[in-house]
């Protein structure tokens, strides 16, 4: 019986370490087709290659080895069959339960095993496996932009890039999306010729330099909580040679900006009676002082009983301080 029991483990263990290792194979490969955008172009060395696939084997081992002992199994008792050794052994009298025993006292010895492995070893690959796939994001953070689509790795923020230089990290033509406010969330977009984003030594914090842009911001006035299409809006936009934003948990800040104004402060003003319009927009009556953006604008002149009369101008930042009569 010894001798039978023996020839069973053999025949067993060859199917067994065979399927185990091209499930293990194909289960990797799952892996490495789910982060390989995270992982191409990297410049990452030889053994931290070797060890995120270590750890990536450790981690998909209990989902390869029921697969494993299912074929094995299958693959074992056809093979008997189909030489009709499983009739010869009948023949002789066994039962296939006995036939079958040594197999179910290994199968409960690699469920013990598997048991400890899975309360010991795989939290532990786990820790080590997704840590070291966060320390390769944060590496070098601009890789992870790819060129010509929108990126929302930056929360509160979604990144379009033309395209970049893999070696120096500069990217270019970049378009920042700002949606920090949840519920108008395309009402400040920049526009910048160039940029490169850092991370921090701390790495708690992002650092973008953007330069050579245009920042385009709407504001939803006070009566209003959504932008609609027919609501007046305040709108502004700056132009800047040089400008960082830095994030900071979940906080963002733009600090050493250099921005060009983009607007003057005009006075307009007509008689002490007559109402003063801009664009369809009353702003007073007799005078009044504030900002207007460049741009072409009408203004228009409305007294009761009298006829109204409209004229445009155009502001540049050089009016700032000018009085239109």
């Amino acid at each position: 019986m010894k001798k039978l029991h023996i020839f069973i483990l053999k025949s067993y263990a060859g199917p067994l370490a065979m399927t185990f290792f091209i499930s293990l194979f194909i289960l990797v490969m799952q892996f490495l087709w789910r982060y390989v955008d995270d992982l191409v172009g990297k410049g990452l060395e030889l053994h931290v290659m070797a060890e995120l696939m270590f750890y990536a084997s450790l981690q998909v081992v209990p989902m390869a080895l029921p697969l494993a002992i299912l074929l094995a199994a299958l693959m074992t008792f056809g093979n008997l069959g189909e030489n009709y050794e499983l009739t010869a052994i009948k023949a002789a009298g066994i039962s296939l339960r006995r036939v079958m025993a040594p197999l179910v006292v290994l199968t409960a010895i690699i469920s013990a095993t598997a048991f400890w492995f899975s309360n010991n070893v795989l939290p532990v690959a786990n820790l080590k496996l997704y840590s070291l796939l966060y320390s390769v994001k944060q590496a070098r953070p601009e890789l992870d932009i790819k060129e010509k689509i929108y990126y929302g790795g930056v929360e509160g923020f979604r990144i379009k890039v033309d395209r970049k230089d893999k070696k120096t990290g500069m990217m270019y033509d970049l378009i920042i999306h700002d949606h920090r406010d949840k519920i108008n969330r395309n009402v400040n977009v920049t526009m910048a010729d160039s940029g490169q984003m850092v991370v921090g030594a701390d790495k708690n914090h992002i650092a973008i330099t953007l330069y050579s842009g245009i920042t385009y911001d709407e504001k939803v006035s006070l009566g209003n909580s959504r932008m609609t299409d027919h609501a007046r809006q305040m709108y502004r936009h700056d132009t800047f040679r040089q400008q960082t934003v830095t994030i900071e948990d979940s906080k963002t800040c733009e600090f050493a900006p250099d921005l060009s104004a983009d607007f003057a402060e005009i006075t307009l003003s007509v008689s002490s009676d007559a109402e003063i319009w801009v664009n369809d927009e009353r702003k007073g009556v007799g005078n009044w002082t504030g900002r207007l953006g460049s741009g072409s604008y009408i203004v228009e002149c409305k007294k009761t009983y009298h006829r109204s009369t409209s004229r445009e101008i155009t502001v540049t930042p050089a009016m700032t301080g000018n009085t239109i009569k």
